[in-house]
Parts: C-alpha cells; structure tokens; sequence
C-alpha cells in the first residue's frame, strides 16, 4: 500500500474471521460490515488511519481494568447512568433495557442484554439528544425509554417510587441532600385576589358595598375582564353572605374554627360553588389559596371545609324552589322574613320576579345634563364609544336625554368618561330621572325645596330638567341635608355640572321650621329616607344589614319628615314624596296615613300619567323600583 493510503482496501473479517478489537480480543457475535462500537466485528484499519500501540490481552491483565472499559461491574451494581426518578440522559443508550434482560443472556435482541454483540471502546460518534419523553401527572408507571410503561404490580415491574412531577429533568435537577422538593408557589388568580382585598376593606371598615367596588376594583390594575368577575364576587358575596355563613358553618365544628379574614377567602369559593355552579374542584383549589394568602395555616381547614361544603352543595337548596318559598329565598340568597315582606307588599308572584331582579346586574343609565350638551351630542358619543345608547323610560314616564346602555363597560371609553368629568352625563337611574321629572310643573316654580338632597344626583337632575323645560334654571333653590359632608358633594357637583342652589342648610329635616324660619316654596321634594329594596341590585349589602324592625323605623321617620315637609308648601304649592323601595308600610300606608293626619288634611293626591302615583317595579331588565306621589295643597 502507498504513503498516502491509495491501494487496496484491507480485508473485513466475516463471520468466524480473524477481526479483533483494540486490545487484541476476538470479537464475538456476527461479523459482516460493521463499523467499530456496532456489533460487528472488523479488523485494523490499515493505510489512512496510523497504528496505534496495543496493549496486552484483557485475560493478561491481572485484574486491572481494561482499558476505556472502566471498573468492572457486578450483576448486582446499579446501572451507569443513574438518576434520581430513574431517569437517565436521553442522549445515552440504555445499557440494560428490562430487569428480565439482566438474567442468564435471555435479553431480547437489540435491547442491550448480556446476549447481545460486545462493544467497542471507542466512543461513539455524537448523536443529537432528543427531548425527553414528557410525563403526565399520576400516570401509572415510569417512563424508561421507547419502551411502554409496565403496569405497577406485574412480574416485571421494578420497586415503587414517589411519583414523579412530570418536569424534564433540566428544569428540576436532582437532589443531592436527599430532602423532599419545596412545594411549588401556588397562588389564587387575580381577580380573586382584588376581591378578597374588597370584602376585607367593606368588613374592617363597615363599608358599602359598592363604594368599596369603586375604589379597590375599578382602580386595580386588572384586565378590564377581571373587573368584572371581581365585581360580581364582591357584590355577589356581599348579597349572599347570610346563605353563605349558614352552609359554611355546617361544614365546620364550631363558627369559630375560621378566623374573620380566612372566612372571607372561604365566602368567595362557596358562592362559586352554591350561586355560580363553578366545578367543585376549581373552586376548592382557590379558596385553599386564598386562605392560604391571609394565614399560610389555613389551607388544611379551607381544604376540608371546603370539600364538605361541594358535597352537601348537592342538596342546596333543601326542597323545590318552585313550592317552597323557604328553599326559593335560600337559592336567591334571601332572608325568608325580607321574601315574605315584598310579597305582603306586591303579591306572591311579583315577590318572586323581585327576588330574581334583585339578583342579576343592574342597567346602565345616563342622563344628559342640559346645563352642559346637548341630547345629540351625547348621543353620538355614545355610540362612538359602542355604547348603543337607547331610549329608556320608567313607570310610564320617558324622562328626555334618558339613556339606557348597552354595557357599563363604555363608562371606561376615555372620550364617556371624559364626558362624565366635565358634567355632560352623569349615571342615573331611569326611575330616579322619572322622579325628578315630577318636580316640574308646567309653570316654572319660582323657588324649591329639596329635603335630603344626598349626593345632588337628583339636584342636577332637577335643574337640567328646569332649563330643558322652561329654557332656565329655578332661581330660589333650597338644599337641606342632615350631614355637612354631603353639603361639600354637593357644591363641587354644582361647579362640575354647572347648576345653581341659593342656599345648602346642613341640619334635621324634621326641624325645618327651626333651619328656614316662615319661608315657604312653591316647590318641596322630600326624597324620604327608606329601605332602599327597590335598589338591591346597586347596593347589595343591604339585604342582610336590614332587620324587620328597620323597616318600621325608616317609616316612622319619613313620616315625620313629610309632616315636617308639608308646612313648607305654600297654598297652592306642590309636595312631592317619594322613595326606593316597594313595602307598603313605607309607600301606599305612608301617605294614606299623611292623608289622615292633621297637617295632610289640606292636600290631595294629583294624578301621574292617569294614575294615582308613580311606581316602578324591579323586573329583569328593567330600572330599578321606585314610588312617588304629587299631593298639591289647596
């Protein structure tokens, strides 16, 4: 053969030829063409490739290891690549493919036993490593290569071992100290979170449920869509709570196994599960979490209370809502005296359509300001913003520039809420702008009376109704109020939606004598203090603040308001009563009580619409329940 390599091709040994390894060893298996390390055998390579310097024979060693083979091993020894999980390195032939290969040769061919082809020493030529096999969480068996997993408990199977997480082995390494890995961070999802830091803040502070919903949720920094879920848990708890509670403390021993704040996070997950039919096991999961946010301890009791609560969940609510008024109010999450006061008041059907109203989002209505646009202007805004606005109307009235919207997701429009900043609009209820329409009779008042003018919602209303109708404002504009602070609302209200108020007297409405002397109105609107039933959709807190015995306080007070009110109307003067709720004993008894009595005896009642008074119920869909009635004095 020539210096350079070029001549005949040295001879490869076939089968039962003369082949030998490195060492000088005979191979063993099939010979044929083979390439070193396969198993095959083949001879020196002769020419291209400069001889090497070969060692003695394996048998002539004297027990030392032969040469790139390493130590020798045992049968008993584990296998080479060995890791924590028995995994190994995917890159990496697996010496040994089953336990059964391990005994006597009896190996399946190709699979790495004893029985098949010896090795070469020479390393093998890199291969690109392959993904390793993912492994879903509780699946039976280990993964140990292409083969497929053996069935735990079969002849074969190798010894238990903790499950496994399922993670490739390059983002969980092993664990050298021997110690358990750390439970991964687990954590309840956003929304959750806000509207646990709100039913927290409504708790601590004694707050109003959606006066907390304004500052914590809308001003977090969530999706747009997350508001809206935290929102609905918030108020949706905050209406529910007394049902909640009740089913809460029948998975615990005693109600003072939970701390406050960790029945807060376990409120959130109950009423998934009982109100919201969220799976059980969903909603387990985050309550555990969210107990664990307010006390790391907690989550075994979240837990277990938790799992309890889905199961008897299969029962709620204790009988047929369809004929048991009990297991009805308990679904609508209704104290069962408060369902038996709206029925008393309404009837048993209407009490019904009231309870499931009471449960479901409320509309969204605006009014545009007269005092600042015009009804196209804010129209076309609206729209703009997608907010298809339509005409709305309430007890048969059709208050103008009264807008119902398609969503309340358009009040967050940046060109709306500019609108709402400077005073154009402003969020109303259709019932409370069919109120303010009342005031206004067809000749302008030259002066009026409001008594509880609140936040001077219905003061703007009044006024922009004013300029809509008689082309200005009422000149003498009188607001009475028995807390100063509502007094401040009111004069920044005014410099933002531009109407005028002569005087802002801060004192007891019952008094009015003592606050404006013989001064008599031509106008006096008496918004009365009430239940506020007919707004449990915008204030769903208080369904469980009320008892039976408030009903009968706000009545006795708001009678002795519209006594009070009723000497402030000059002869021929309007008086204008009304409220936010729907029993009797504070609507229709109220004023036929006035009626009777020794001041309301020069009044009578003047017709709304052909009726008697204004009423508007709460059905879905619809504005919420108000009463009014015109009395003009003679």
């Amino acid at each position: 053969m020539s210096e350079n390599g070029n001549g005949p091709r040295p001879q490869r040994s076939g089968n039962g030829g003369n082949g030998r390894g490195r060492d000088g060893a005979p191979r063993g298996g099939k010979g044929g063409y083979g390439r070193e390390g396969r198993g095959g055998s083949s001879g020196a390579r002769q020419g291209s490739y400069p001889s090497k310097p070969r060692g003695p024979r394996r048998d002539d060693r004297d027990g030392r290891p032969a040469g790139g083979e390493g130590a020798k091993r045992s049968f008993g020894d584990k296998p080479r690549f060995s890791r924590d999980g028995g995994r190994r390195p995917s890159g990496d032939k697996q010496r040994f493919s089953r336990d059964g290969d391990r005994d006597g040769g009896k190996g399946a061919p190709g699979k790495g036993g004893f029985s098949s082809p010896r090795r070469s020493d020479e390393p093998k030529r890199p291969q690109p490593k392959k993904p390793p096999r993912p492994i879903a969480e509780g699946q039976e068996g280990y993964y140990r290569g292409p083969e497929e997993p053996i069935r735990p408990g079969g002849a074969n199977a190798r010894p238990h071992q903790p499950r496994m997480t399922g993670k490739p082995p390059a983002a969980r390494p092993p664990r050298r100290d021997g110690k358990t890995p750390p439970r991964p961070v687990r954590h309840a999802t956003p929304a959750r979170r806000v509207a646990l830091q709100a039913l927290e803040r409504i708790r601590t502070r004694d707050a109003f449920a959606q006066e907390v919903v304004d500052t914590v949720v809308d001003r977090s920094q969530l999706t747009p869509e997350d508001k809206a879920f935290a929102t609905r848990l918030v108020l949706g708890v905050v209406s529910t709570r007394g049902v909640l509670d009740e089913m809460l403390y029948r998975c615990m021993r005693t109600p003072d196994d939970a701390q406050p704040d960790v029945m807060s996070a376990l409120r959130i997950s109950a009423y998934e599960i009982l109100f919201l039919g969220k799976a059980d096991h969903a909603a387990v999961d985050q309550g555990v979490e969210l107990a664990r946010d307010v006390a790391p301890r907690a989550g075994g009791l979240a837990n277990a209370v938790l799992r309890r609560l889905a199961t008897v969940a299969k029962a709620f609510p204790f009988g047929d809502p369809k004929t048991d008024d009990s297991a009805f109010a308990f679904s609508q999450g209704f104290p069962k005296w408060l369902l038996d006061e709206v029925q008393q008041s309404i009837g048993e059907q209407e009490g019904r359509v009231f309870a499931l109203a009471s449960n479901e989002p409320a509309p969204v209505y605006v009014a545009v300001n007269a005092l600042k646009a015009t009804d196209e202007e804010m129209f076309a805004l609206l729209a703009a913003a997608k907010g298809n606005p339509q005409q709305a109307s309430a007890g048969g009235i059709t208050p103008p520039g009264c807008y119902l919207l398609e969503t309340g997701r358009v009040l967050q429009d940046g060109r709306v809420s500019r609108a709402l900043n400077l005073g154009h609009i402003i969020v109303s209820d259709a019932s409370a702008q069919a109120v303010a329409t009342l005031c206004l009779p067809e000749q302008r008042p030259a002066s009026l009376l409001e008594v509880g003018s609140g936040r001077a919602t219905k003061t703007t209303l009044i006024q922009s109704g004013a300029k809509r109708k008689y082309g200005q404002q009422i000149e003498r504009y009188v607001a009475v109020d028995s807390f100063a602070f509502k007094g401040r609302i009111l004069k920044e209200r005014a410099e933002t939606c531009g109407f005028t108020v002569s005087d802002m007297v801060v004192g007891d409405g019952r008094h009015l004598e003592e606050l404006l002397g013989d001064e008599t109105f031509d106008v006096v609107f008496l918004d009365a203090p009430c239940s506020g039933l007919g707004t449990l959709r915008r204030h769903q807190d208080i369904r469980w603040r009320i008892k039976p015995e408030t009903i009968e306080e706000d009545a006795q007070l708001a009678s002795e308001l519209l006594q009070s009110a009723a000497s402030k109307v000059a002869p021929g003067g309007l008086l204008v009563f009304s409220t936010c709720t729907v029993t009797r004993q504070e609507n229709v008894a109220q004023v036929a009580r006035f009626l009777e009595s020794e001041a309301g005896r020069g009044f009578r009642i003047e017709e709304v619409e052909g009726k008697a008074g204004f009423a508007s119920e709460l059905v879905p869909g619809g504005p919420d329940a108000h009463f009014a009635v015109k009395l003009r004095r003679a």
